[in-house]
């Protein structure tokens, strides 16, 4: 086992939350002074709670070397960028985007303001949305809270659904424009690609073959940032529609104490068979409105 260590400020460990989130551990408070705990296919992060990070695993050097910051792919060719949005909101359920984006186009892209989605404002990505679709070619899947729900129930694991969605909507893409089935595949990362791939043991369904996984995808690559404005504007007409079916008004994200108060309004009205038409059931947030 190899480790290396460094001191870091709150800002290096806010984006080092942000890379590693889709990895982080919640079963390990059994030492105090540790705040949080990662662990990715081939490392091992503790952050203490002095800011001292320990990586262990092999080449645990390797983990600080800088990623891609700059939004573009070495790709040369035609390639597939694919993303998700709605994840951590409790309201609304999921949709994924996959977006075929032509070598050609990239500067295109780049002159309308392509960038990740969570540095731009909602009215800024329904600005940007008409010109960007004109240069793409894209498909999303857009699941209700019922829906994905029923699919919580199925397979009890999250990335599951993520990576059923993910290749459900590639598949849709490469069928619908006859793309090339050598095109290669950018998936923002949210788990090792490893076992990403073992999730289709469960979902009993040959993946479709992706020739990149990144973290922090949206940030670095232009397909997947593209994707990932296409999938929020999705979501984002998703949430209105389910405004449509009810008085009580619909927020975003997960932390805003009146969303449970807004969701507890539902429950009353029409128990958890109500409720589940309009958030993920399993989030924490559930027990609290039911108490």
């Amino acid at each position: 086992m190899f480790t290396d260590t460094k001191i870091l400020n709150v800002s290096q460990l806010k984006k080092l939350d942000d890379r590693l989130r889709n990895f982080q551990i919640v079963k390990y408070r059994t030492n105090p002074y540790v705040s949080k705990m990662y662990k990715t296919g081939q490392w091992t992060i503790t952050v203490y709670t002095n800011n001292k990070v320990l990586v262990q695993g092999e080449n645990a050097q390797d983990f600080w070397k800088p990623t891609i910051k700059k939004i573009t792919t070495d790709i040369t060719s035609n390639y597939i960028g694919c993303d998700e949005v709605g994840v951590g909101d409790y309201f609304g359920g999921m949709v994924t985007c996959a977006v075929y984006l032509q070598h050609q186009n990239e500067e295109s892209l780049k002159a309308i303001g392509i960038t990740d989605s969570k540095d731009l404002s909602d009215r800024e990505m329904f600005r940007i949305y008409p010109q960007l679709i004109k240069l793409v070619k894209y498909t999303y899947l857009s699941y209700l809270p019922d829906q994905y729900n029923k699919l919580v129930d199925q397979y009890k694991n999250t990335h599951i659904i993520k990576a059923l969605m993910h290749d459900l909507t590639i598949k849709a893409l490469v069928q619908n424009y006859k793309i090339a089935n050598d095109t290669s595949v950018i998936l923002d990362q949210f788990t090792p690609p490893n076992k990403y791939f073992q999730y289709f043991d469960v979902i009993k369904a040959k993946p479709y073959p992706i020739s990149h996984f990144m973290t922090g995808a949206e940030k670095k690559n232009l397909a997947v940032a593209a994707a990932s404005i296409i999938a929020r504007i999705k979501f984002l007409e998703q949430i209105s529609n389910l405004q449509k079916l009810t008085n009580v008004p619909i927020l975003l994200g997960a932390s805003n104490p009146k969303i449970i108060t807004y969701a507890q309004q539902i429950y009353q009205h029409g128990g958890t068979d109500e409720l589940k038409q309009f958030v993920k059931i399993h989030f924490a947030t559930t027990k609290k409105v039911l108490s």
